[in-house]
């Protein structure tokens, strides 16, 4: 756990510093930092590594043919292998040439590490007030350690962050394409198609507000009425046990907290009058609809990944809006808030304690 405490501290005391000088410098810096972080993990780190470092021996044994004939016509579903192995074509084909190039399970985690690490820093960089600091909630929310358990979302994710440029630029069909090219990684990441049109739409404090009576509403629904009436109509089947159940968070808080002081402080009206921040707002926004209605299931809760990415642009626009020494003292504020947060989301988790290729640190 104190690694990737350490690892945010970090960012937060030289980031400021090194930025005044060069955010290229700046941004490089912690690139490599959170490649290393990424890179030199063990291959049993992570709740879900056994599985994908199994899976990864399981397609090398494949021959070409073998591999080939697995993969689903349907090039957006998973292939055709056994049971835990039967990932995304995407995934199949990227662990077999991986494998047959010489690489073990441990290069496909350094390539996801150079691809997330530099996807994140491209992000950061190209739309960010202040490339430090949304590199700073990046590695203190669930992103990064996300990056850690759930692979093939995280490489859909950087697929994803590469093709945003195509929504700034107005370029629908190559953003669908990059929509596609990402699917066959991870599907959900189909949600993150919706940030075209929403990104064609002004954000207003109305539309904000209206958006978060709505949030309140579905989540009231989630919580009293969704699991009761699952129940009642997977009873009729003898499924009871399949019912889903209400699920707080404490992210979805975060999300409350984030929109609520946005509404609050400050000038919504204005603050979307520039493209960026009113794309990143309605990914918020959109992310706050998503997470109210998926309270019962954590796999679509995953999903919500895509739209959430953009509170890290987000809350440094909000910051460039209040007087430069309010500003200060809310970068102060927020990196007190989300390094406990880190904490109190991994800690006796499986990411505690981290584990290196050289033991566990830590």
């Amino acid at each position: 756990m104190y690694v990737l405490l350490i690892n945010a501290a970090l960012i937060a005391i030289y980031g400021p510093i090194v930025s005044s000088k060069s955010k290229k410098v700046c941004v490089t810096l912690i690139g490599i930092q959170l490649f290393l972080l990424l890179a030199l993990r063990a291959e049993s780190y992570g709740p879900d590594a056994e599985i994908y470092a199994a899976g990864y021996r399981y397609i090398s044994s494949l021959t070409f043919s073998q591999m080939l004939g697995a993969l689903n016509p349907n090039i957006l579903d998973n292939a055709n292998l056994i049971y835990l192995y039967d990932f995304e074509n995407g995934w199949v084909v990227l662990n077999w040439l991986l494998a047959s190039l010489g690489f073990s399970y441990q290069g496909l985690i350094v390539f996801l590490a150079a691809v997330t690490s530099f996807s994140f820093c491209f992000f950061s960089l190209r739309y960010s007030d202040t490339p430090w600091f949304t590199l700073f909630v990046l590695s203190t929310m669930n992103f990064l350690w996300y990056s850690i358990s759930i692979l093939r979302q995280t490489l859909a994710l950087s697929i994803f962050l590469f093709g945003i440029i195509y929504i700034v630029k107005r370029k629908p069909i190559k953003f669908m394409l990059v929509i596609l090219l990402a699917m066959m990684f991870h599907r959900a990441v189909i949600l993150a198609a919706l940030l075209y049109p929403l990104s064609r739409t002004k954000m207003t404090k109305r539309k904000l507000t209206y958006i978060f009576i709505a949030f309140v509403v579905l989540c009231a629904l989630s919580a009293f009425v969704l699991p009761e009436v699952l129940k009642m109509i997977l009873g009729v089947f003898g499924k009871e046990g399949l019912a889903l159940s209400f699920s707080w968070n404490s992210l979805i808080t975060l999300h409350i907290v984030i929109v609520v002081a946005i509404l609050l402080l400050f000038d919504v009206d204005k603050m979307t009058e520039e493209f960026n921040a009113n794309l990143s707002l309605c990914g918020v926004a959109a992310s706050l609809l998503f997470c109210s209605v998926s309270l019962n299931n954590e796999v679509l809760a995953r999903a919500d990944e895509y739209l959430w990415i953009f509170v890290s642009l987000l809350i440094p626009v909000c910051l460039r809006q209040a007087d430069p020494r309010l500003a200060v003292l809310g970068k102060m504020g927020a990196i007190c808030l989300l390094l406990p947060f880190l904490a109190y989301q991994i800690y006796g988790t499986t990411l505690d304690p981290y584990i290196s290729i050289f033991g566990p640190i830590f």
